[in-house]
């Protein structure tokens, strides 16, 4: 309830306050480690046979109970790491601008976390920062480019570039890197899809019938 948030030694005064040692500079330098230890953490979970469960129960729970998955400790597995690496980034961001007060967190500032990962590509590690990047990028160089440049960041910005590019970011950069690979290599790393061939059956010999038409 709101009243366990009202009192103030639980809430507190909303200030927080890094060690002297820890310069703006060097506190950059922390969260950049967290975020590189974070991103080389899930790609290895994603990678393992936890992040194929992760994908089993999202497609379809009901087959992958079936085929031995434990569908709701999966799902709360993902639920509690989630919420842990939520939790740690919002202390790590709060620590930054020490200010953690309910005033610090609005409603869109959530939605620009969703938007993130929804314009880079759900699925993908590296399309959450391309969408960070992006939301956050353009608003600080549109004043640079065009007054109207920083539409892209807006609302209707987004619903273009969903509409245009389904896949996120990501995906775009994921084709830019194959063919980057075809022309340096030479070698198509993109999966081949071999059409299928339909097989024509041929027509079996008309047998007559012994005694037919005595």
């Amino acid at each position: 309830s709101s009243w366990l948030f009202d009192q103030p030694w639980f809430a507190g005064n909303g200030v927080l306050t890094r060690p002297e040692w820890i310069g703006i500079d060097a506190y950059y330098y922390v969260c950049l480690a967290f975020l590189v230890t974070v991103l080389l953490g899930v790609r290895t979970l994603q990678r393992g046979r936890f992040g194929r469960n992760v994908v089993a129960v999202r497609d379809n729970p009901a087959q992958a109970a079936a085929m031995g998955i434990a569908v709701v400790r999966t799902k709360l597995t993902t639920f509690v790491l989630s919420g842990a690496l939520a939790s740690l980034a919002g202390f790590l961001w709060a620590a930054g601008v020490t200010n953690a007060s309910p005033e610090a967190f609005p409603a869109y500032r959530s939605l620009g976390l969703l938007s993130a990962a929804i314009i880079g590509g759900l699925g993908s590690v590296g399309g959450a920062v391309l969408g960070t990047a992006y939301l956050l990028g353009i608003p600080y160089f549109a004043s640079d480019v065009s007054p109207y440049f920083g539409i892209l960041s807006t609302g209707v910005g987004l619903l273009v570039l969903v509409l245009v590019l389904p896949g996120g970011l990501a995906r775009v950069a994921f084709a830019v890197r194959d063919r980057i690979a075809l022309l340096v290599t030479g070698i198509d790393a993109r999966p081949r899809v071999e059409p299928v061939q339909e097989q024509q059956s041929e027509p079996e010999p008309v047998r007559e019938l012994v005694g037919a038409g005595r």
